[in-house]
């Protein structure tokens, strides 16, 4: 898989001209490297103003730098009053990439892929149009997947349909984006305000910084955009935190008490999930041989929760200093030889569904 990229989406039509610009080059210069923007909903005879205002901000994006996608539709077609057997005028637009919210037949598809323009399709449908189109020999460096957007709450898909749909794509090498949802914007391609226009229901409820982390975490999606306009200044900043380096990193809210032994051991730089894992807790081991003194017994409890982090106390010599990830509610048997660090967040609870053996990890105090 290529570099993985942020992306936001535009829509002009909310926004007067020097806002769009001013929104471009800020969300550029905070590491945005690919823009999405709909002309579908402009119809077949759109107001000439609005569209070369459109026109001029994808040229606008060009010019800094941005990977342009445009969604399009039949009606996108005949409004520019070409057919679907050469989609090399958009080029001319500045476009990049032209999205095909209505696909067209497959060899269709495979045809277009050889006009020197990338071609996004659905890959919300959970079908095998993808391996249609591969069936007639396309240029598979200019065909990508791209999942919808729901404005509508409870109506993206769900964990598993969104996961098993962007497999199609990568088992056949063929990378696929998404979308996360800010907090904060309230504009999208309909006339009326939305909220987050996520792609996955279980990202709908998360801070925009964790599920731009849940997404990355699936190791799936090679660039991910933000649904929805505007970015707030604190989102794009929390943004600017994420490491993309795959090592899963969990925000965690700490207990009273804890030492600076402790925190030394939590922020230490090698924490991985060793290998032969078991169905109840992440062992990370190298603490236990990097670390010499003993921890004295802290913060006890009686029962351990789903994304509790412990460490192991000295009440247990040979295996103190091993730093666990509890995986189940109500959890007993450590009786009195782990001290409990802290609490992951609940936004970052769904990352311990992809985190795997081996996988890297590391934490972030809140």
């Amino acid at each position: 898989m290529r570099n993985k990229n942020l992306g936001i989406s535009v829509y002009p039509e909310h926004f007067t001209e020097e806002e769009t610009k001013t929104y471009l080059k800020k969300c550029y210069d905070s590491g945005f490297r690919k823009v999405f923007l709909s002309i579908l909903q402009l119809g077949e005879k759109p107001d000439k103003s609005l569209l070369e205002y459109y026109e001029r901000t994808i040229l606008y994006a060009k010019e800094l730098g941005y990977y342009t996608v445009v969604d399009i539709a039949d009606v996108t077609l005949k409004m520019y009053n070409i057919t679907d057997n050469d989609l090399s005028f958009f080029i001319t637009k500045g476009i990049d990439c032209v999205r095909l919210d209505v696909p067209l037949l497959a060899q269709k598809v495979a045809q277009t892929t050889y006009q020197g323009l990338d071609i996004q399709i659905n890959a919300s449908n959970n079908d095998h149009f993808v391996t249609n189109i591969c069936d007639f020999m396309p240029n598979k460096d200019r065909l990508f997947g791209c999942h919808n957007f729901y404005p509508l709450a409870d109506s993206a898909l769900s964990d598993e349909l969104f996961l098993e749909s962007t497999k199609i794509f990568r088992d056949l090498d063929i990378e696929v984006s998404c979308f996360v949802g800010s907090d904060f914007g309230k504009k999208g391609p309909q006339k009326y305000d939305v909220s987050k226009l996520v792609s996955c229901e279980s990202y709908r409820n998360l801070k925009l910084k964790n599920q731009i982390k849940l997404a990355l975490s699936t190791n799936l999606f090679e660039t991910i955009y933000v649904g929805n306009q505007p970015l707030s200044e604190e989102e794009i900043k929390s943004i600017k935190e994420i490491k993309f380096d795959n090592v899963f990193e969990f925000d965690i809210k700490l207990e009273k008490n804890v030492t600076d032994y402790e925190l030394e051991i939590i922020n230490f730089n090698n924490h991985f999930w060793r290998g032969d894992a078991n169905e109840n807790f992440i062992r990370s081991t190298q603490p236990r041989v990097v670390f010499k003194d003993d921890i004295k017994p802290n913060n006890i409890n009686n029962t351990y929760n789903f994304g509790d982090v412990c460490i192991i106390n000295s009440n247990n010599k040979h295996y103190q200093k091993e730093v666990l990830i509890v995986l189940k509610d109500n959890y007993k048997n450590f009786d009195n030889t782990v001290n409990k660090i802290g609490q992951i967040s609940s936004d970052d609870l769904l990352l311990l569904r992809n985190i795997k053996p081996w996988n890297k990890f590391r934490f972030n105090i809140i």
